[in-house]
């Protein structure tokens, strides 16, 4: 009895051993803490310089010539307080404007310079909506000049005879005329974001300015500035002289009088890092169903694929595609003739095939039937 206590004893021992030895391997513990991802941050700020009739809005908010030596038509302004010009900064709606007149006289001009600074490399678009085009009251002069005295909010003229025009303002160098970014003077080879337009034809969403898309120069890039030129004429606007706009209110007379216009200004900046294809105005598109109908025999309509522009497209199913002209099209059998609902008026390609034409307007829709009847035997 002994001699078995004395075995377990020893099996217990070795055990112990055995249990003891399992911890004295080489081992090594690499440990990576705290492991973050910070989103980044997108901020386009402005900054802008107001003139007016050869004055401009200083930064002390007051207005002061242009140029001290050349006498401005509103003299009466000089040393009167003035906004339209402040330092970078995000705007503040309804308080930062970059135009802010009254008193408007025919003939009346003025541009204001504006500067754009992103945080990250971005698009950016600009869009000009106007927002109202008031009578107000209808003056005896007015009246005697045609007016009425409708006072709905876009029953004025101002907008009809104020126009604007805008250029990308970051200089270009010529033999005849160096440039310097942000100098509000337009010169030849510098990009122009539209011709002069009445502020009432930029109604009903207005117009949308690439000032940089995948279509429309570079991104703007973080930390640099570029300047927008915004130049405005009540009256006749001339630019077809590279560096001079002309403003001739000699013909417009008294039908604006007492007229306000009011109009939005609207900044956008966009990521353009992993957004190659931005656009600031996307393309139009539609949607757009073709149809397949078999009529006779056995074949069914898997058996004339179709295709829209050379994509295989699904009986019957509406696709979004661009808007404008497409080309659909099958591929059929020599047992079978084609023909083509109103939607789509189509030609056979050969004895087999068919295709046809058809235009997709924007925001709207098109329907393309084509029926695949069985030959007489």
């Amino acid at each position: 009895m002994k001699k078995i206590f004395y075995s377990a004893g020893v099996i217990t021992f070795i055990a112990a051993l055995a249990m003891g030895a399992t911890g004295a391997f080489f081992s090594d513990v690499e440990k990576s803490t705290g492991n973050t991802f910070t989103a980044g941050t997108l901020d386009l700020q402005v900054d802008s310089q107001s003139h007016y009739d050869g004055l401009v809005c200083n930064s002390d908010h007051h207005w002061q010539r242009e140029n001290s030596q050349v006498p401005s038509q509103r003299e009466d302004l000089i040393g009167k307080d003035c906004d339209g010009t402040w330092k970078q900064k995000n705007l503040g709606p309804g308080v930062d404007k970059f135009f802010n007149f009254a008193d408007i006289k025919p003939g009346d001009n003025g541009e204001d310079t504006i500067s754009l600074h992103v945080s990250n490399n971005a698009w950016v678009c600009a869009n000009i909506t106007t927002t109202g085009n008031a009578e107000n009251v209808a003056t005896l002069p007015e009246l005697a000049a045609g007016d009425t005295t409708a006072n709905g909010p876009f029953d004025g003229e101002l907008a009809q005879n104020t126009f604007v025009f805008g250029w990308i303002d970051n200089a270009t160098s010529t033999s005849t005329s160096p440039g310097t970014p942000g100098d509000n003077v337009w010169q030849s080879g510098e990009q122009v974001l539209f011709k002069p337009t009445a502020l009432s034809a930029l109604q009903n969403g207005g117009i949308t300015l690439p000032l940089a898309d995948s279509k429309h120069g570079s991104a703007f890039i973080a930390s640099s500035t570029n300047y927008v030129g915004l130049a405005w004429c009540t009256g006749t606007m001339d630019v077809s002289v590279p560096g001079t706009i002309k403003c001739d209110g000699s013909t417009l007379g008294n039908i604006i009088q007492t007229d306000s216009a009011t109009a939005d200004i609207t900044l956008t900046a966009t990521q353009s890092r992993n957004n190659p294809n931005f656009l600031c105005t996307p393309p139009a598109t539609g949607t757009l169903t073709v149809t397949k109908v078999v009529s006779g025999g056995t074949f069914g309509t898997s058996t004339f694929p179709l295709f829209v522009d050379g994509k295989l497209v699904i009986s019957g199913v509406a696709t979004t595609t661009l808007a404008g002209s497409h080309i659909i099209s099958e591929t059929g059998t020599s047992t079978y003739s084609a023909s083509f609902s109103a939607g789509c008026v189509g030609t056979t390609t050969n004895s087999v095939n068919a295709s046809t034409t058809v235009s997709v307007p924007g925001g709207g829709s098109a329907t393309c039937t084509i029926t695949n009847t069985l030959n007489a035997q």
